[in-house]
């Protein structure tokens, strides 16, 4: 029996409804959770105060990838205060409109049921839930790659002025929430000068010419008027990098895709590379040499792969997440042609809704096994100095080891002391009082931060918060 188009349309309209009020809840839960690092450094360089953040942008903003999202927090926090949840907002905002762009984007390309699986991947997956709910540019990342690729795609199937216009804009704004949206701007550049050499687009001859043409050079301004963002903090940034190569992970391309999945295991990670390629290849969908551009687009972590730079991480590339989402989504889709007719209709659909759930369940672990994403952005700041407040004596001094004696601060409402020398710590140490120190796990320390650390580590008694060591030392008789 038929079903009405209506019944389809209030079909979808109900699934729409019910991914964003998911997205909703499971982000809504982390918004309160306690700032980690790079959280708190935005907080103390840039939000503290109008000074501190004219200071910001005058002097020196090459510490940040993220200058759009600071000039939004910014703005968000002059009106509501500094809080977890007003420098997280924007973040929000960003994450559920990535939902909704990535839902209307599939639908309208590769139908209703990889709308749906890949809408659904988005809404659960971790890495978008917990960038969504961080205080960084990663889910406005995202949101800007999806609505710069349907805007790039919609130009050259109707090409006009205004949308040419549009995707300048995008992508100009797109930068600068991150640096490395570069890439997305260079992977349509290459996409449309391919175009042009085939000579060909969507079957529809007499529009290549005015297609290509806004395509170029809409793409081209809004790459030249990026590089304006970063040209003040560019020759800067090289110079500090030049030469300092980190560790070579062998098998960091297939990490890619395990940690924007939260797989626990790599080879998991291969199997749904397979049902990825499957959904990319089998993808029947009018835009124009599609696949060409979501190649260059996984083409380009190889060449900082191999280069090797000591800054290398998987959330560079956050850029792919909704072309992995849309690959192993339609790779779902797909998995019930691929099975023999002999197999009755039921059995497809338990296969594909065996691969979602398990797809969905592994790796969704926030406090056994989490990615190595999600785990980066739980240090326990708020928990360390919560639990010294309201477990040691109030006339305890309290300081900080190494970096984070501002971090820490923020979270508490003693004088947070750091200490230069060894020397300046034995020297308060001696006057009896009791000592709860913070230190950092990994960042290096001076020489002299070292000897107060291993004092403490043989000294004190040790509590560890995530990637915190919390000491606490007897004042001394």
């Amino acid at each position: 029996m038929a079903i009405s188009l209506s019944r389809i349309k209030f079909i979808e309209l109900c699934s729409f409804i019910f991914l964003i009020i998911l997205a909703f809840c499971f982000r809504i839960l982390q918004m309160n959770r306690g700032f980690f690092y790079d959280e708190l450094f935005l907080v103390n360089h840039g939000l503290l105060s109008p000074e501190v953040f004219r200071s910001y942008f005058l002097e020196d903003y090459s510490t940040a990838n993220h200058i759009g999202y600071t000039v939004l927090s910014f703005g968000v926090c002059h009106f509501l205060g500094i809080k977890e949840w007003t420098v997280r907002l924007p973040a929000l905002i960003f994450g559920l409109g990535s939902v909704v762009v990535f839902w209307f984007w599939l639908k309208e390309y590769f139908g209703r049921w990889t709308a749906f699986l890949g809408t659904l991947l988005m809404t659960l997956s971790p890495v978008c839930v917990i960038w969504s709910a961080s205080g960084r540019g990663y889910s406005a990342f995202i949101f800007f790659t999806i609505l710069s690729t349907s805007l790039y795609f919609r130009l050259l199937e109707y090409p006009s002025k205004k949308k040419a216009l549009s995707l300048g804009v995008v992508n100009t704004i797109g930068i600068a929430f991150h640096l490395f949206f570069l890439p997305v701007i260079f992977a349509q550049l290459c996409h449309v000068i391919v175009l042009s050499l085939q000579k060909r687009i969507l079957h529809k001859p007499r529009m290549e010419h005015q297609s290509l043409i806004y395509g170029f050079f809409s793409v081209l301004v809004s790459f030249l008027l990026s590089a304006c963002v970063y040209i003040p903090i560019a020759g800067k940034y090289v110079f500090s990098q030049s030469g300092i190569k980190g560790e070579f992970i062998s098998n960091f391309p297939l990490m890619v895709l395990t940690d924007f999945l939260s797989l626990a295991l790599i080879p998991l990670g291969v199997v749904c590379l397979i049902l990825m390629i499957i959904g990319l290849m089998k993808a029947n969908v009018r835009l124009a040499g599609w696949r060409v551009y979501v190649l260059f687009l996984f083409l380009i972590p190889i060449p900082f792969w191999l280069a090797n730079p000591q800054f290398l991480s998987t959330r560079f590339f956050a850029f792919l997440i909704p072309f992995i989402f849309l690959g192993v989504a339609n790779g779902m889709s797909v998995l019930p042609r691929l099975i023999p007719e002999k197999f009755p209709k039921v059995f497809k659909i338990l296969c594909v809704v065996g691969v979602f759930v398990t797809l969905c369940s592994i790796g969704w672990s926030w406090k056994t096994k989490p990615s190595d994403i999600v785990e980066e952005y739980q240090n326990t700041y708020k928990e360390s100095v919560t639990f010294a407040k309201e477990n040691f004596n109030g006339t305890a001094n309290f300081c900080s080891i190494g970096l984070g004696d501002k971090f820490f601060q923020f979270y508490s409402d003693r004088p947070m002391r750091s200490f230069s020398t060894f020397g300046d710590f034995i020297a308060l140490y001696s006057q009896g009082k009791e000592m709860v120190c913070f230190a950092l796990m990994g960042p290096p320390m001076s020489d002299e931060h070292k000897k107060i650390f291993l004092f403490m580590w043989n000294n004190a008694q040790i509590k560890t918060f995530n990637k915190i060591y919390l000491f606490y030392l007897k004042g001394k008789s």
